[in-house]
């Protein structure tokens, strides 16, 4: 019941008979990001078998709620689930987080995690704001997200980052 994307080298690939649904079901604000981010294959699946590079993690779009429960009570077991909107999933590699992610990029700049500060704002970004030394949740962010946080910004619309770097950074 969820409409699939197929990220490849950072690129959403969706296919020909589901475009237009997907679309459809973004939350209004994102329908001109997700009309002009994806690439349309003519068929998802055949594309897939074909392709040789590495699948880096699947999104799926819902417009039925209990679809979308069931579809994460399925995968949460084989893979790092996650939302980044209300009716969306997003599916990486067991282990795969941007919170460690976050720690390798710290490592290679010669960082260590108390000098490191992330924003964050959905449920994706949960494992980022407690891998950070300091994880900061903006304004709009999630109650669970605002919960994890050390310390809560203004909202995206009002520069939140801007803001917080201002007052504790510089």
């Amino acid at each position: 019941g969820g409409l699939i994307d197929v990220y490849v080298e950072g690129r959403a690939y969706t296919g020909a008979a589901t475009f237009e649904a997907l679309v459809a079901a973004a939350p209004p604000a994102m329908r001109t990001y997700f009309s002009t981010t994806r690439t349309v294959v003519a068929d998802q699946v055949r594309w897939l078998e074909t392709e040789t590079r590495p699948v880096e993690k699947l999104t799926m779009l819902f417009t039925n709620e209990a679809l979308r429960d069931t579809a994460f009570r399925v995968y949460q077991d084989r893979f790092e689930v996650t939302s980044s909107i209300p009716n969306n999933l997003e599916l990486n590699g067991k282990g795969v987080d941007k919170g460690k992610a976050l720690l390798t990029l710290a490592g290679l700049l010669g960082l260590d995690r108390s000098q490191v500060m992330a924003c964050g704002d959905s449920i994706n970004d949960l494992a980022m704001l407690r891998a950070a030394g300091l994880g900061v949740a903006m304004g709009n962010a999630k109650e669970c997200v605002k919960q994890v946080a050390d310390a809560i910004t203004d909202t995206n619309e009002e520069d939140g980052v801007a803001t917080f770097i201002e007052k504790h950074v510089l």
